[in-house]
């Protein structure tokens, strides 16, 4: 019995930090991009989303160091339009009235996109350990600098920080962070307490690392469920499979007479019309082709279809030179219901719906294409004889290869 393929947990807690958020439109708060991940993302599982506060602080100084330029801005077009037309002053909102429409703004986006906003563990943070690190440029503070052109990376440490106490306090929970800055990625990587801590670069990176776990996931189930069916289908010596107790074979003999009648074309080794002396040296021999998903039903029933070959080898005549095998497909229609128990998937129903015939085909005999339909080579056959009447043998011989 095939054995289910195991769940990938892709639930997580799943931190950002401020650069994969930030835009640099003076009007949108956030990428569009980023906007339409997050329902994605949410999408798969349980997954929730944190922002550190002091990524959120660090938003909120670019916007509004924006929000400063276009009130400047905003000012002088004031002035210059009163020295032009002589008319009053216009009467402008305070710049804290504006900073606090901002950040009104900014906590309201994140309550519409559940966006969690984790404090600053500060009593729990080594900070004499913090500002070692500080003084010796140990990442995520940036390294050494003989210019001192750059000297960043207290915030960075602080995010380090609000993590690292998160994983502590949930030790078991799966964690995400999210960011495109290298040293900061390479500081959680190492540290100890942050190791379990899945690592990505951007939304869109990881939505992608979500989509392919759910596909390898579901492509693993199919497979096992059409291995379940296959099963289900035939098993040798298991009289209870579709193919021995809906009598396939016999039913295949007994509908499809006329397909299975029809002698091969002539060829140019045939002196004699075939029609009248075309006639068969074997029995039928069966070969199992794939069984297949042809409908879904609901989540447990599927309509499923297995391929049926019935071979048999034919003579074009007493004088005739050589053998053609006749192919004659079929697909058999029946309806499965199956049961995930644990780690098992299991048919608990299998009901025959019908038989269609699909095509004959006709090749040249070879001992290997005989072994395939389980009929015996041809010099272990006697020679042929003139049969007694023109009517082909319909008796057939066990399922040869399965996955032929």
């Amino acid at each position: 019995m095939p054995k289910a393929p195991q769940r990938p947990n892709l639930s997580a807690d799943i931190f950002l930090d401020s650069n994969v958020i930030f835009t640099k439109s003076a009007i949108e708060l956030v990428p569009k991009e980023v906007a339409e991940l997050l329902p994605k993302i949410r999408g798969f599982e349980d997954n929730a989303f944190f922002l550190p506060r002091i990524a959120l602080r660090e938003i909120l100084f670019r916007r509004l160091y924006t929000l400063n330029q276009l009130i400047a801005s905003l000012a002088k077009t004031a002035s210059t339009i009163e020295k032009l037309t002589g008319c009053e002053k216009q009467v402008l909102h305070s710049p804290l009235r504006f900073r606090w429409h901002l950040y009104r703004r900014v906590i309201s986006w994140c309550e519409e996109n559940s966006i969690t906003l984790v404090r600053i563990p500060i009593n729990a943070i080594r900070w004499s350990g913090l500002i070692q690190a500080s003084v010796n440029r140990l990442p995520p503070f940036s390294p050494f600098s003989p210019e001192g052109s750059s000297e960043k990376g207290f915030r960075d440490a602080l995010v380090v920080e609000t993590i690292a106490q998160y994983v502590k306090l949930r030790p078991t929970k799966r964690i995400v962070f999210i960011s495109n800055d290298n040293l900061i990625l390479d500081t959680v990587k190492k540290r100890k307490e942050t190791k379990s801590v899945i690592l990505h670069k951007s939304l869109d990176e990881y939505l992608s690392y979500l989509k392919l776990q759910s596909k390898h996931f579901v492509d693993s189930f199919i497979a096992t469920v059409l291995q379940a069916l296959a099963e289900a289908f035939y098993s040798p010596n298991v009289p209870d499979c579709l193919y021995l107790s809906a009598n396939v074979v016999e039913k295949i003999l007994l509908n499809h007479a006329v397909e299975l009648n029809r002698p091969p074309p002539p060829t140019a080794y045939s002196p004699f019309p075939y029609t009248s002396n075309a006639f068969s040296v074997t029995a039928n021999g069966v070969q199992l082709g794939e069984t297949n998903i042809a409908k879904v039903i609901d989540n447990t029933t599927f309509d499923v279809s297995s391929g049926v070959k019935l071979g048999q080898s034919w003579s074009l005549g007493i004088f005739s030179i050589g053998e053609k095998f006749r192919i004659a497909e079929f697909k058999v229609f029946w309806r499965a219901t199956f049961h995930v128990s644990g780690e098992e998937v299991k048919v608990i129903k299998a009901e025959f719906q019908s038989i269609q015939f699909t095509c004959t085909t006709f090749t040249d005999t070879t001992d290997p294409l005989l072994a395939s339909y389980n009929l015996p080579p041809v010099a272990q056959r006697p020679l042929p004889q003139i049969p007694p009447s023109s009517t082909p043998s319909q008796t057939t011989v066990p399922v040869g290869d399965l996955f032929g």
